[in-house]
């Protein structure tokens, strides 16, 4: 039994941890998106928010990468 609840929760744990990095990839392909295109402002939007996400999440490499 305690076998099973410990694979359960790797399991859960991996999916979430997953789940967080797609969020933060979209939003860095829209920023990229902006950038190529020749928008700028918006392109800084997004990474505005990709910003306040991670500081919410706590993620620090995603704080980095938006310095």
């Amino acid at each position: 039994m305690k076998q099973t609840v410990f694979f359960l929760t790797i399991i859960l744990l991996f999916n979430f941890s997953n789940g967080q990095n797609l969020e933060y990839n979209a939003l860095w392909k829209t920023a990229e998106q902006h950038e190529v295109e020749g928008l700028p402002k918006s392109a800084l939007k997004v990474v505005e928010q990709i910003y306040l996400l991670a500081k919410k999440d706590e993620n620090a490499p995603q704080l980095i990468k938006t310095m």
